[in-house]
């Protein structure tokens, strides 16, 4: 059934793909610059996009998708699935939503990528429950080492004059070796 279904959605793809290009032809056009009035039109609408996304939105979005991840996992898995593992998800959950409450009274602003990296260890930790249950808390400490190994970079690198300060000691490592060099040769 499933091959059928993956050919059925090649084929389909083929056809539209086949007719949406059949009397378009770009050699026939000519291209000319934008009107003043659209110019300014885009121009507007860049800008209005300027600011960070509200993060509440994207964390129920996700918190419902580790809701689903959990059903599917004890769905699929039934009795091969354990409370532990299932408890990696749900603190997972709670360490996200900590996380973005208390960086949100901190003052921050953006959580778009932090709320991705949730996203992707929350399927991390869903392959590792479905294939091996019982690392799942070792998947879990790992994203969690992750997180507090990202909130010390960040509050480090925030400070810029003991950025430059940590730079030539990144500098003296690459002279070291000029062909293995991460930045470039000098």
């Amino acid at each position: 059934m499933k091959k059928l279904a993956t050919y059925m959605l090649v084929i389909m793809l083929f056809t539209v793909n086949s007719f949406a290009f059949e009397d378009f032809d770009i050699l026939d056009e000519e291209i000319v610059d934008i009107s003043l009035e659209e110019a300014r039109n885009n121009e507007e609408m860049r800008n209005m996009d300027k600011g960070p996304l509200s993060p509440w939105k994207l964390l129920i979005a996700v918190t419902v998708f580790q809701i689903l991840t959990i059903v599917q996992l004890v769905i699929g898995m039934g009795l091969e699935c354990t409370y532990t593992a299932l408890l990696s998800i749900v603190l997972l959950s709670l360490t996200m939503w900590i996380y973005v409450v208390m960086f949100r009274t901190m003052g921050s602003k953006g959580f778009e990528m932090e709320i991705i990296a949730f996203f992707m260890s929350t399927i991390s930790l869903a392959v590792t429950i479905s294939s091996a249950p019982e690392n799942a808390m070792k998947q879990l400490t790992a994203v969690l080492i992750g997180i507090v190994l990202f909130v010390f970079m960040c509050i480090y690198l925030r400070d810029i004059e003991r950025t430059k300060k940590a730079k030539p000691a990144g500098d003296h490592v690459n002279t070291a070796h000029p062909h293995h060099s991460v930045i470039s040769p000098r």
